[in-house]
């Protein structure tokens, strides 16, 4: 039997159905000889498999229709027949569907018409290609499609050529990056975007490419509208199934922002070592989770200790604390593990030498997500010249007051001499008057207690002056805070002044709440209100009325003292003068311009304030203290 298949190249001239028959035997794909109507005549043993069919015998005048899935039943007889018929072929995609396990398959179908001598479409030949790896490999490609397309990097592919790898595909962030569109960028050779040609990273870019290795680079490129950038670039070649390189993949990230904060950043660093290391400033780390500590070589210089000796700074610092801060240390160590604080803080440490040397640390939370302090960054210095000069300074402090004190002492010499001469006098009178009646043998007993209650009172009030004068004279600076009352306290530093007042027409004049208890260092105190009250009699001698007032007001948790005089007052340019060091305005050689300066101090010690009310009718310095102080500690808190 002679089969012919006219006007089709393919299958041009006659072949003998023995041919046919191997053919259709020894194809893998789907062969089937069919029927103008769909009926199979013949179909090989792979479309058997293909759609279920147990042997070609089972499939034998079995409908097209019967292995075509459901919405595509009529695909045949609406269409591929007719059409076959016409054109002598059909080639579309159908699905077909398996007979034994109801899978549908995805097919490309071509149909060939098989015509006799009249022309008439005798059968068709089918051959149908299973399309399900294709379609998942589509489905792959697409998502990687998608992929490449939605990253941020940008990706471009080059063929390699010869000597050349032009330019295949770029993705959109390609674009974004570099300004230049697929269209723009196709078939031009990759070194288009390359800007400096002398840069050293392209040298090892070219020997990665001469030898088809994978390389990274740092490169700076040049955009389409000629601004450069910094092109952090991956190329990685593609090799086909011979080991042969046919293809270049390149990825792309602008790291320009970047490469300028780092940069910035390298710059600051430079900078805050050229600090440090003016300042001799030392870094540490100290990691709360694993309770390691890290020094840097400045840590070790300031700690005296050799990193070879101590590559744990802990035992270091310890070795070389001094033996009274360990235990505040020690303390402090447990309150920042716990999470309490951060330290800041001065401790002392002893040199081989002995030597007591004052380290201060500032140190700063690192938090994780939670808020929680993992790590601790912080610096160190060296504060023994520092602290040094803080007790030369004390010192010399303290001998500014003491000669302030001195000072004042000498200008209250002349009044404290008619303060003692006046009650010795009066004693002796009366001593005269009873040694006169016990010559003549007339004590009358009367007379001898009136004259003894009136030695005893003047003797009280003689004490009273020299305890006011210990007070003045005596340094307080390191006494405990102690329980007293305003009353007693004003009255013993106005005993002072008495007799000097009363000699100058002065007027001196206390009231208000005299009874209330207060926590405080008497001394001090006394001699805050002895300067006060010196000041108010100094600036009312030359006035016609002539009154010093000391006012006590109890509010709340607090004690105001006022200590107000008849006096003109201070000038309004120069009250925030008065309390400075060694300003006056008293005539030179009358006062040291220490007093206001010292009592501010002391006053700040206390946790209150001496100030100058500028609302007051008259001149008014108001001393304001808490009522309670932290008892038995040499320094306030």
């Amino acid at each position: 039997m002679k089969l012919q298949f006219p006007c089709d190249p393919d299958f041009a001239g006659l072949i003998s159905s023995e041919t046919f028959s191997a053919v259709l035997e020894n194809s893998p794909s789907f062969i089937a000889l069919v029927q103008a109507n769909g009926r199979i005549i013949s179909l090989n043993q792979p479309g058997c498999a293909l759609v279920g069919f147990k042997s070609a015998d089972d499939a034998i005048r079995r409908e097209l229709n019967e292995i075509t899935e459901l919405t595509s039943r009529n695909w045949w007889t609406d269409q591929v027949g007719e059409e076959a018929t016409r054109n002598n072929r059909w080639i579309g995609e159908t699905k077909f569907q398996n007979l034994a396990d109801g899978t549908e398959i995805p097919v490309q179908v071509s149909a060939f018409a098989v015509k006799d001598s009249s022309g008439k479409a005798i059968y068709f030949v089918l051959i149908a290609r299973d399309l399900r790896d294709e379609k998942k490999l589509m489905s792959r490609l697409s998502i990687l499609q998608k992929a490449i397309d939605s990253s941020n990097e940008g990706i471009v592919i080059s063929e390699l050529k010869g000597k050349d790898a032009p330019v295949i595909y770029v993705n959109a962030a390609f674009t974004k990056i570099t300004g230049y569109t697929l269209e723009e960028a196709y078939g031009r050779d990759c070194r288009f975007l390359q800007g400096d040609p002398n840069q050293p990273n392209l040298v090892r870019v070219r020997s990665a490419i001469k030898n088809q290795a994978p390389i990274r680079a740092l490169l700076k490129n040049q955009k389409k509208d000629g601004k450069e950038f910094w092109n952090e670039l991956s190329l990685a070649p593609v090799k086909d199934e011979f080991g042969s390189t046919t293809h270049y993949i390149g990825v792309q990230r602008d790291v320009s922002q970047e490469r300028m904060t780092k940069d910035k950043l390298f710059q600051e660093t430079q900078r805050m070592q050229l600090v440090l290391s003016t300042i001799e400033f030392a870094i540490f780390e100290w990691d709360l989770v694993t309770k390691k500590v890290i020094w840097d070589g400045q840590m070790y210089h300031l700690h005296r200790v050799r990193r070879s000796e101590f590559p744990d700074p802990v035992p270091g610092l310890v070795a070389r604390l001094h033996p009274e801060d360990r235990e505040r240390i020690r303390t402090l160590t447990k309150d920042v593990i716990a999470g309490k604080t951060v330290p800041s803080t001065t401790y002392r440490i002893l040199t081989d030498e002995r030597e007591v040397r004052h380290i201060r640390i500032q140190a700063r939370s690192v938090r994780d997500k939670d808020g929680r302090t993992t790590q601790l960054i912080g610096v160190a210095w060296d504060v023994t010249q520092e602290m040094r000069a803080q007790e030369t300074i004390k010192e010399q402090q303290a001998k500014i007051e003491s000669s302030a004190r001195l000072a004042a002492l000498g200008e209250m010499a002349g009044g404290v001499a008619h303060e003692i001469n006046n009650p010795l006098a009066i004693i002796s009178a009366y001593m005269d008057r009873l040694r006169e009646s016990a010559v003549i043998g007339t004590v009358d007993q009367e007379e001898l207690l009136f004259c003894v209650n009136k030695v005893t009172h003047t003797i009280s009030r003689i004490t009273g002056i020299i305890k006011g004068l210990r007070r003045v004279s005596r340094d307080g600076t390191d006494d405990p805070f102690e329980p007293t009352t305003t009353g007693a306290m004003i009255r013993d530093s106005l005993a002072v002044f008495s007799e000097k007042a009363r000699s100058a027409g002065i007027k001196l004049e206390i009231g208000g709440d005299l009874e209330t208890p207060l926590d405080c260092r008497v001394v001090q105190i006394s001699q805050v209100i002895t300067n006060l009250v010196s000041n108010a009699i100094h600036a009312v001698q030359s006035v016609p009325v002539r009154w010093v007032k000391l006012m006590v007001e109890e509010k709340d948790s607090e004690i105001f003292i006022r200590v107000s005089d008849s006096g003109p007052g201070v000038p309004a340019h120069l009250r925030e003068k008065i309390f400075q060091p060694f300003f006056t305005t008293k005539e030179v050689g009358k006062g040291t311009g220490l007093g206001l300066s010292i009592s501010t101090s002391v006053v700040r010690d206390h946790r209150g304030e001496l100030s100058y009310d500028a609302t007051a009718p008259h001149s008014c310095f108001v001393v304001r203290l808490p009522k309670n102080q932290p008892t038995n500690k040499a320094k306030a808190a």
